[in-house]
């Protein structure tokens, strides 16, 4: 996976890199921030963030809210959303893609159909909103959605 990170096209990745940020709770009632808490282990979220990409010198590292950012390019072909679990953030981070998105460019959600029901139920809202743009829609592993736009 890194060796296609690895080329020169530019990839930005946004992120808080604040475990304590995703105060959603999953259908097992833990609030995310505490499950990320446990799967750190103590670890700084962004030092092992840097370790993983440091051979990666086209990944731009925004460290902002996704609500207060801009993103600094015109088009986007692939993004892969994985952040705030709240219908808010959901909402938010389409359009934030969705607006500069190409034709048969393709935006992916993670969490869709899992243990985050908000996050499903805004994605249906999404893509009732956007059914005259999207030109397919489809699912994959246990928790990805794939829609790409007309």
């Amino acid at each position: 996976m890194l060796e296609k990170l690895k080329s020169d096209k530019k990839i930005y990745a946004i992120d808080i890199f604040d475990s304590e940020f995703d105060k959603t709770i999953c259908t097992s009632g833990f609030a995310m921030s505490n499950l990320y808490k446990g799967i750190l282990k103590g670890e700084n979220q962004y030092k092992i963030y840097n370790e993983i990409i440091k051979d990666c010198k086209n990944v731009i590292t925004l460290v902002e809210d996704s609500k207060k950012i801009s993103l600094p390019c015109e088009k986007i072909a692939f993004a892969y959303i994985d952040n705030n679990h709240s219908s808010e953030y959901v909402e938010n981070d389409f359009y934030l893609i969705w607006n500069k998105l190409v034709s048969r460019g393709i935006v992916v959600f993670d969490d869709y159909g899992y243990d985050l029901p908000q996050v499903t139920k805004t994605i249906h809202k999404l893509i009732g909103e956007q059914s005259n743009d999207i030109f397919k829609v489809w699912t994959a592993g246990i928790n990805k959605i794939f829609i790409q736009k007309k």
